[in-house]
């Protein structure tokens, strides 16, 4: 016990080190920025459960002449679940935060959980939003699976496991054993067959960086304790989503999903790309719901870099960096 409260202790101080608090109309947000707020920024709307440490995922962008912006969703880290439970009121949390960070428009990233709140904001403040881009995201009601949520990693995700202890020790096999880790949860995150998740599970161990962002990813997830609430309001939120309206969208939007999702069914992607003006859908087998892994990965790289390219506002200097 006294190994695990060092290791939550020391976890807590690393997340505070690396975000900020920001006092907004709506109240306090933390939020983590990634690159030069001169750039083109990028808000990213992250997963569930999360927080604003899983703009990492996103490094490239910073390597590619764009801002990562992330913060953390009500309910999640520091921020407040008061400030917005429903999805509507979390893009207008978004919208409180760039005033107050005097960034007058972005492109706004909805990744898997994320995407309601995406989409929202897209819908609330399009006049802000020059690109959306939805990745493995919910688009419309969702409810996870009974098997998904009876498996030891998709309590971790999605949370049934009631003790943040036991999610730190699925944290420290996922650093020890990756490959354990990683057919685990390849099992989950997609409906690949056991030969499908060897070999994806074999792309991504020939890849150190993958490793390493896999890991990280577990990491995001714990604590579990400052993530709960967040992550039971999305849960009770998505259960009861009514249709957006989506052909209301008019900013440039990409749509990337992969087929073998076991987690976000490829049929969510489906509709938003059907109900959005001139939404382009790239369908990436990838790893399931993990669009950035496996040999995939440079092409979803590419493939979102180049998109936001060709539609920020001000990347004219720096579009050589794209491919």
């Amino acid at each position: 016990m006294y190994y695990y409260r060092r290791w939550h202790e020391q976890a807590i101080a690393r997340l505070h080190a690396q975000s900020s608090m920001v006092e907004t109309a709506r109240g306090p947000v933390e939020y983590a920025f990634a690159g030069d707020p001169r750039d083109p920024v990028v808000l990213l709307s992250h997963g569930t459960p999360g927080g604003s440490d899983q703009g990492f995922l996103f490094a490239d962008l910073v390597q590619r002449g764009f801002c990562v912006l992330t913060p953390s969703r009500p309910g999640y880290l520091r921020t407040p679940l008061e400030l917005g439970r429903t999805p509507g009121e979390q893009a207008d949390m978004f919208a409180a935060l760039l005033d107050t960070l005097n960034i007058a428009d972005v492109a706004v990233l909805g990744m898997s959980g994320g995407g309601p709140a995406a989409l929202q904001f897209a819908l609330r403040h399009g006049e802000r939003v020059w690109a959306l881009v939805l990745e493995s995201a919910v688009t419309q009601d969702y409810r996870p699976s009974e098997a998904v949520l009876d498996r030891a990693l998709g309590r971790l995700f999605l949370g049934r496991a009631g003790l943040d202890g036991v999610l730190w020790l699925s944290s420290m096999v996922a650093h020890r054993w990756p490959r354990l880790a990683l057919e685990t949860y390849l099992g989950i995150e997609s409906t690949y067959d056991r030969a499908g998740i060897v070999r994806c599970a074999d792309e991504v161990l020939r890849r150190p960086k993958q490793v390493q962002l896999f890991t990280h990813l577990v990491d995001t997830v714990v604590p579990y304790d400052v993530r709960q609430q967040g992550r039971d309001n999305d849960l009770a939120q998505f259960a009861c989503m009514l249709p957006y309206s989506l052909d209301q969208i008019a900013a440039p939007t990409l749509i990337m999903h992969s087929p073998y999702d076991g987690d976000v069914p490829f049929a969510q992607a489906e509709h938003a790309a059907m109900m959005i003006p001139g939404a382009e859908l790239c369908a990436v087998p990838a790893a399931g719901h993990f669009l950035w892994l496996t040999d995939d990965a440079d092409r979803v790289a590419s493939k979102r870099a180049a998109f936001l390219a060709a539609h920020a506002p001000t990347y004219s200097k720096q579009v050589t960096k794209v491919l």
